[in-house]
């Protein structure tokens, strides 16, 4: 059970950029990396893509990607030159076997440790969760946190694979975002979600 609440800690304090300006993601050690250019809303935007003995993902160029943690958490942290507010970040985490408990039980245990947890906890409020399939074929849990006014804050999803493994995503947008800044976020979010391959 470590990482629900590891997973729910992190969603709720998702660590704010602080990567250099230019600063490519980092390739721990045995992870592979491969760039990519895709047409996100207009834009050409490039993508690494970012492979690990749990999962891949693709994230934006001069993103960073930090050292797993013992509990299988990754920061992902935007570089200065990706002009984003502060606190911008998404996030990885991965949870082998847990995979095998309901929906309910990730959904409603990964609340109650954001709400605990998060300085701003007891002013954000979670939408109903919704299940789907990723592009990549994984059973799906997604959810928002918004603030008292209904705007969103986080996004979540668990990617569930049928050997019972999952991989946590999040992305944390700050209340300052633009309406510009926001949309972005969210389409590189999304993007990363549509290429996860749990494992």
């Amino acid at each position: 059970m470590r990482f629900l609440p590891a997973f729910a800690v992190l969603s709720a304090l998702t660590v704010h950029a602080s990567a250099q300006d230019n600063a490519k993601p980092a390739a721990p050690a045995g992870d592979t990396t491969q760039t990519v250019k895709v047409d996100i809303k207009g834009k050409r935007i490039e993508f690494r893509k970012v492979e690990t003995k749990n999962y891949t993902i693709e994230v934006p160029a001069g993103w960073e990607v930090g050292e797993e943690t013992p509990f299988g958490q990754r920061e992902i942290t935007p570089s200065k030159s990706a002009r984003l507010e502060g606190g911008a970040a998404m996030s990885s985490m991965t949870g082998p076997g847990l995979g095998k408990q309901g929906w309910d039980q990730l959904y409603q245990t990964s609340l109650f440790f954001i709400t605990k947890f998060s300085p701003n906890g007891d002013k954000m409020k979670a939408t109903a969760y919704k299940l789907g399939k990723s592009r990549q074929g994984f059973d799906t849990c997604s959810w928002t946190m918004n603030d008292l006014e209904g705007k969103p804050l986080q996004k979540l999803v668990i990617l569930k694979h049928e050997n019972g493994n999952i991989l946590a995503l999040g992305v944390k947008m700050p209340t300052t975002a633009t309406t510009v800044s926001r949309g972005d976020l969210e389409a590189m979010f999304q993007r990363m979600v549509e290429t996860a391959i749990v494992k």
